[in-house]
């Protein structure tokens, strides 16, 4: 089985290298495996599907590429349909993992619907992660092709050493991932502030490289007015997040429902034995019994800050009564993602399907 996995590596995802690794694994040949450049990717995988018979290609963050109405995002489409419709042509299979319901930080009147209503009927799987992005697809988008719900894999193997507790700071907690709009920076300082009131101990670390200079000057801008807070602009090692992760208490990721299904660093998170504090979207919602799942909902704004803070506040009170609370959750939050979310499972079921749109009516080849 061949299998071209788009896109092709990331010094910054450990997700792709963990799939595709998984994929290895499990006997997938996967040509990409030491590509990288997003033109390499193009012509590679049309030369591949020259190459080979039973040939897949699977796409991630391809409508990334039209989240607008630029002339350039017009191009990358034309680009797109032109790729696809030659691998189609040489009866290479189309693949696609449902991420996002759509791009973040898109722009208004975006072609996102246009490109779905046009790509999505070429896709001979989709591969989604929570049970939002199969009713997304189903009911909105009228998708009746495979689909596959299988979860984000773990990043537990991603450290060699084991998870401990006996550093954690005393009220320290944490947010970290690139910072960008839809991640709801400003709203998590306006949260924190309210904690504060009512915990002058609380103190909150924000490490993530943020590109917008806009952005991060209205984050430095309230952050210099707030107390037992720290802004690292920067983007951390593994190693930089681990420390981080051993000394907080628990990650706040006050993220955009809008966009939202699925959250790396939520798995992250959970991998190196942390709670999350975190609205309840896609995969947090089909876990959001967990008691390491500390989740709320939000319509508006203020709701958003206001919820966030009672939750926050509420696990606090928490660590109030039982000293020990942190760690109990937290070692709950490695032992599910240690045992729910491993990647060689998760690959076997992509395998599986894979292999089913090979030789099934779904991958029937054209007579």
């Amino acid at each position: 089985m061949n299998v071209y996995f788009i896109p092709t590596y990331s010094d910054e995802n450990d997700y792709l290298n963990n799939i595709t690794n998984g994929l290895i694994a499990n006997g997938v040949n996967v040509l990409s495996e030491k590509s990288k450049g997003k033109t390499k990717a193009i012509f590679e995988s049309i030369l591949s599907a020259v190459k080979h018979d039973e040939y897949i290609v699977h796409f991630n963050w391809i409508e990334n590429k039209v989240k607008s109405r630029c002339f350039k995002d017009y191009i990358n489409f034309i680009i797109i349909k032109i790729w696809i419709g030659i691998l189609r042509w040489f009866k290479a299979k189309i693949c696609w993992t449902m991420h996002n319901k759509v791009p973040h930080n898109r722009c208004k009147n975006d072609m996102t619907a246009d490109f779905y209503s046009w790509f999505l009927p070429k896709c001979d799987m989709i591969l989604v992660h929570c049970c939002e992005s199969e009713k997304i697809l189903r009911e909105s988008y009228n998708y009746n092709g495979l689909i596959l719900n299988v979860p984000h894999g773990n990043y537990c193997n991603n450290y060699h050493d084991t998870v401990d507790y006996k550093n954690i700071s005393a009220g320290q907690f944490l947010y970290f991932g690139a910072v960008s709009k839809y991640k709801n920076v400003p709203i998590l300082i306006e949260s924190f502030e309210r904690v504060l009131n009512q915990y002058p101990f609380a103190k909150l670390r924000i490490c993530g490289r943020c590109r917008d200079a806009q952005l991060d000057e209205e984050i430095c801008s309230i952050v210099n007015e707030t107390k037992n807070i720290e802004y690292v602009n920067d983007f951390l090692s593994q190693e930089e997040l681990d420390e981080e992760l051993k000394t907080c208490c628990a990650v706040v990721l006050p993220y955009d429902k809008e966009s939202m299904l699925n959250s790396g660093s939520a798995i992250m998170s959970m991998s190196r034995g942390r709670a999350i504090i975190i609205p309840d979207f896609g995969y947090i919602s089909d876990i959001k019994d967990e008691d390491f799942i500390l989740a709320y909902d939000y319509t508006d704004k203020d709701s958003h800050i206001n919820n966030l803070a009672d939750t926050w506040i509420k696990a606090i009170n928490e660590s109030m009564v039982n000293s020990d609370y942190w760690e109990i959750i937290g070692k709950r939050a490695y032992k599910f993602a240690d045992e729910n979310l491993d990647w060689n499972n998760i690959c076997k079921e992509i395998c599986e399907s894979y292999d089913y749109i090979l030789t099934s009516k779904w991958g029937k080849k054209d007579e």
